[in-house]
């Protein structure tokens, strides 16, 4: 999916899969939001738009995602990183229509929508050993209750954490 897509689009799925961002995160997202020497995201309110649960949270950057934003932020003519060609942000919804748009124009046949890349966010951390803390905290869930739904995708790191034990 990331091969066959245009700038705009990889954004999406970059932000979606490598930082797990909901869709108003990504519209709201603005460059003062970066910090490519810290190599973070930040997810901080604006003047029209608060976070989910009203908290800042802290995203670091996986190495492919800053390097696409480096590349995007030469380009850059507006505040925000994802913008229209007048310089104003894109709607949750608007951002929706184009990747379901683009997900038709190059037949990819995916269940859901933007949304299920967030999913996909989450399933790669705890494939890779990741724990439902550390999860919780980058997707900006308020409850860790919202994160256990992942935790299935774990249970191989929790049983060979235990071969980890030196014998006594």
């Amino acid at each position: 999916m990331l091969k066959c897509a245009k700038l705009f689009e990889k954004t999406l799925i970059l932000f979606s899969c490598q930082a797990g961002l909901r869709r108003g995160e990504i519209a709201n997202l603005q460059w003062q939001d970066i910090d490519f020497k810290k190599a973070v995201l930040s997810i901080t309110p604006k003047d029209n738009w608060h976070p989910k649960d009203f908290e800042v949270r802290h995203i670091p950057l996986a190495k492919q995602l800053g390097n696409h934003l480096k590349t995007l932020k030469e380009k850059a003519q507006s505040l925000y990183v994802l913008a229209k060609q007048d310089g104003r942000p894109y709607t949750p919804d608007e951002l929706t229509t184009l990747f379901t748009r683009f997900l038709k124009q190059e037949n990819v046949n995916i269940p859901g929508n933007i949304h299920k890349l967030r999913h996909t966010f989450a399933s790669l951390i705890m494939q890779k050993g990741g724990n439902l803390y550390d999860l919780s905290k980058l997707m900006g869930h308020s409850s860790i209750k919202m994160t256990e739904k992942y935790s299935h995708l774990g249970k191989i790191k929790t049983e060979t954490t235990i071969d980890r034990l030196p014998s006594l």
